[in-house]
């Protein structure tokens, strides 16, 4: 409506959607150019509002089911508030908002629940050494003109928990009768490899980050 500034509102529903198979094998790369600019100048005269549902959707190898996201476009900014979606075992909950106004600005919060940790490292880097069931809460800001400004002012906050789970590559408890450090090492010299055939099983571990200016402190360990 409104030929001049027109509006758009829409309702999508998908079956399956893999990304990956319409992107190019490196496009990942290109975030890792601190130079790359970021333009959304695009949305600002952009006023759009509508539903997004998918059966299945997979990017970056990474998969979910059942995705619902509600999406909104007015004044420079983009809001996807809530997003919803079942995630490796569990479900993902959370919001995305990006300004345009000024400087380009992006706030992230994600919550995933009882999500088994293993086939998502698997899918992800190809290997996974921790398993487990887990919850992750992560709020994040950035803010700049590039990728790079985004990743020196990214501030914000992580929790990771894990429960009934283990980590591959040492068995603490061996180690620790025998001696040695958790990786093998004696008088500052490696005794032997890390044997990833061993396990250290935990009941629960749980970690909180720190972020500010694109540093991360872990505040909380146990």
């Amino acid at each position: 409506k409104n030929f001049q500034h027109p509006a758009y509102t829409f309702d999508i529903g998908i079956n399956s959607l893999d990304l990956d198979r319409y992107l190019k094998p490196d496009w990942s790369k290109r975030f890792l150019d601190d130079a790359a600019p970021l333009d959304f100048s695009s949305l600002k005269e952009l006023k759009l509002r509508g539903t997004l549902r998918a059966g299945g959707l997979t990017l970056a190898k990474i998969k979910t089911s059942k995705l619902s996201a509600e999406i909104v476009a007015e004044q420079s900014s983009l809001q996807i508030e809530p997003i919803n979606a079942n995630f490796y075992g569990g479900t993902l909950s959370g919001s995305l908002s990006l300004s345009a106004q000024d400087q380009p600005n992006i706030t992230l919060r994600q919550k995933l629940a009882n999500i088994q940790v293993n086939p998502l490292l698997q899918d992800a880097s190809g290997e996974a050494r921790l398993n487990g069931k887990g919850n992750l809460a992560l709020e994040l800001n950035a803010k700049g003109d590039s990728l790079g400004a985004w990743r020196k002012s990214l501030t914000g906050n992580a929790t990771i928990t894990l429960a009934r789970g283990s980590l591959a590559g040492i068995n603490l408890a061996s180690a620790l009768a025998e001696g040695k450090s958790l990786l093998g090492m004696q008088d500052s010299e490696r005794s032997h490899a890390a044997k990833f055939s061993a396990l250290t099983d935990f009941s629960e571990l749980k970690v909180t980050f720190d972020i500010k200016d694109g540093n991360a402190h872990r505040s909380d360990f146990h």
